[in-house]
Formats: structure tokens, C-alpha cells, sequence
């Protein structure tokens, strides 16, 4: 074996030894940010989702943790430029669009909310988070009976009271009063069970 083989042999082995380590470091850290965020610690696991992205450059899920901390910090501009750059990435991805979704529903853009989870659905038919989000977009813009739709054709409203209360607003609004009142009172028995306030996928 010549001397130039030996040579880019162990220049190989050294970078997929650096490669290795780099990735497993970023993994680390993406695991150590959800460990944080699940005890409250969000500044803290912004910091670690932000060196796990930059050490693993092509995977867009350190990212969109980014972006979610940001949006719990009120960094909310900075959070859906992140979650743009997600979704440009990675199109495809059902959770990065509903996630994108929903935040340009809180910030009120309300028609960009509405696109994109018709271009979600597109993609990925039959999504019960991205019709959760495109239901509330829906009753906002004044388009009670499509929201009446979406919110019939997904289930995630039916864990949450919040989203109860709002689909029985949007029922009211189509002269289905008895079934309003059916979810009303759903809302009432799911709040005391103490569940979480927002869906995630």
C-alpha cells in the first residue's frame, strides 16, 4: 500500500471519528435541552437546542426546539423567523408546518395560518393537528360553517377545554345550540381532570 493511501485512510478514519463525536455531542445536547424544558427550565434549554443545532447543521429539529423556546420566552419574532427557516428546510415535516401554523395564529396572522395548513394538508391528508389549527384559524376569519368542518373532521379539540369552549362558540354561530352546550359542558369535566392547555404532536 503506497504512502498517499495510508495517508487519506487515516485522514478518513479521523474525520469520521470527528464526525462521530460531533454528532453524538449534538444529540447530547438536544437531549439535555428536553430534560430542561420539561423541569421549566427554558433559557437554559434554548441554550443547549442552539449549540445542538449548530453542531448537527443538517437536522431541523434542534431548530424548531429553538423556535419553541423563543415563543415561550415572548421572543415571539425571532420564533417564526426560525420556524420559516424550519419549513423552508424540511417541507415536508407535518409537526414543523403545525407548529408554524399555530404560531402565526397567536400573533394573528390569521390568513398565513390558514395557508399554511392547507399546504400541510396537502401534504399530509387527514392531519388532526394541522385541521385543529386551521378550525381556530377559520372561526377567527368569520368562516364559521368551514370551521365547523375542520373542527369534524380532527379529534385534538376534544382533549382540551380551551378548544372545546371554541368549537361550541363556532357551533352557536351555525344554530347548533344543543350541541354547543353538550361541548360546554365536556370542557367543564375536562378542565377538572386537569389536562394540559395545548395539544402537541
Amino acid at each position: 500500500m503506497g504512502k498517499w493511501l495510508k495517508r487519506v485512510l487515516i485522514a478518513a478514519f479521523v474525520l469520521e471519528g470527528v464526525w462521530a463525536n460531533t454528532t453524538f455531542a449534538g444529540l447530547y445536547l438536544q437531549a439535555d435541552g428536553d430534560t430542561k424544558l420539561e423541569i421549566g427550565r427554558t433559557a437554559q434549554a434554548l441554550r443547549a437546542y442552539r449549540a445542538a443545532a449548530w453542531l448537527l447543521p443538517c437536522r431541523q429539529r434542534p431548530r424548531m426546539r429553538v423556535a419553541m423556546c423563543l415563543a415561550w420566552l415572548d421572543r415571539k419574532d425571532e420564533a417564526l423567523a426560525t420556524l420559516r427557516g424550519v419549513v423552508n428546510r424540511e417541507p415536508g415535516v407535518e409537526e414543523y408546518r403545525y407548529r408554524l401554523a399555530s404560531l402565526l395564529l397567536s400573533l394573528g396572522k390569521i390568513d398565513e395560518a390558514i395557508a399554511q395548513c392547507e399546504l400541510g394538508l396537502q401534504r399530509h391528508p387527514g392531519s388532526r393537528y394541522l385541521e385543529s389549527v386551521l378550525a381556530r384559524a377559520l372561526q377567527k376569519r368569520g368562516r364559521a360553517a368551514e370551521a365547523v368542518k375542520a373542527y369534524e373532521r380532527e379529534a385534538v379539540s376534544l382533549w382540551f377545554d380551551r378548544f372545546l369552549i371554541d368549537f361550541g362558540g363556532t357551533l352557536r354561530e351555525t344554530g347548533r345550540a344543543d350541541e354547543a352546550e353538550t361541548l360546554e359542558k365536556a370542557a367543564a369535566v375536562v378542565r377538572s381532570q386537569g389536562r394540559p392547555s395545548l395539544p402537541a404532536p
